[in-house]
């Protein structure tokens, strides 16, 4: 299933936090590259013809230091999320005829999904987040939702086994991976660039030289602890772990589902899973 076949609000909610994220990121590189481009600079003799631009760069780091406070693009890209995720894990639970979308009127089911992804989206503009819409539908309930709907309970169970189960765990468990081995290079880089500058303060006993590499060192291991806080590399490594390991668990008991109501609470297990991984990220993002 595509990310578009998922309810028209919850691909403008997606679409808007990606881009928000994407903002965010990009000012705070920016910011980071000009203000090392001016330490850089400084720190080199060489460069004295062009040491008197260096404030250009830093006003420039400032500047976007200034529009990241003013916009918050990164009120957009928690928001987003939060509710992007909420209405994937109800679509979800609509598709699969999971409570409380699993009533023998299937009018009332529709009623109950609409209701409830139309109050999401209704107090998230109350909030102040209103995404622009999507290019590709305005659907709450898609037709690519309908036909999975429309499966016997046997095709429902393979379905959500493949594309929501294993989707997740593959996700979480790549995801784990990449954040360890990030934390790991930052680590050994700050470390590397630590000692560095320690050898260079050693060696040249405070003496002027026309490399001022400490400078450089320093500036470079200050960013790279700065960017750790911003990715937050070791506290999504272990929760990404986390959440993997127990959606695997989950998925071991796959093979006793008999009937809808023990499929129903399988569902219930693995979207409760996905739901309070969003939840604990959000609430770092924030804290």
């Amino acid at each position: 299933m595509k990310e578009k076949d998922f309810p028209c609000y919850y691909v403008d909610s997606d679409n808007a936090s990606k881009f928000a994220q994407k903002t965010y990121k990009v000012f705070i590189w920016v910011s980071i590259g000009f203000m090392f481009l001016a330490t850089l600079v400084d720190s080199l003799d060489f460069f004295q013809e062009i040491k008197r631009y260096t404030g250009i760069a830093v006003f420039i780091s400032g500047a976007m230091t200034l529009l990241l406070t003013l916009l918050k693009p990164e009120k957009s890209w928690y928001k987003g999320r939060a509710i992007a995720e909420s209405m994937k894990t109800l679509s979800w639970r609509y598709m699969m005829h999971i409570d409380p979308f699993d009533a023998n009127d299937d009018r009332q089911n529709l009623i109950r999904f609409t209701d409830r992804i139309s109050a999401i989206n209704a107090q998230a503009n109350q909030d102040g987040f209103i995404p622009k819409p999507n290019k590709y539908h305005s659907d709450v309930i898609t037709a690519e939702m309908d036909a999975i709907r429309n499966k016997n309970l046997l095709e429902r169970k393979d379905y959500y086994k493949t594309h929501r189960i294993e989707n997740q765990i593959s996700w979480y468990r790549q995801k784990s991976i990449n954040y360890k081995l990030a934390g790991n290079i930052c680590s050994w880089a700050i470390f590397v660039c630590q000692l560095i500058a320690g050898f260079y303060l050693v060696k040249n006993n405070g003496q002027n030289t026309s490399v001022n590499l400490n400078g450089i060192m320093v500036f470079i291991a200050t960013s790279l602890i700065a960017i750790v806080e911003l990715y937050k590399f070791k506290d999504l490594h272990q929760a990404y772990a986390l959440t993997h390991q127990e959606l695997n668990i989950i998925k071991t008991r796959f093979g006793i589902i008999q009937d809808q109501r023990s499929f129903n609470q399988f569902v219930l297990e693995a979207e409760q899973a996905i739901s309070r991984e969003h939840t604990m990220w959000l609430a770092r993002r924030i804290g």
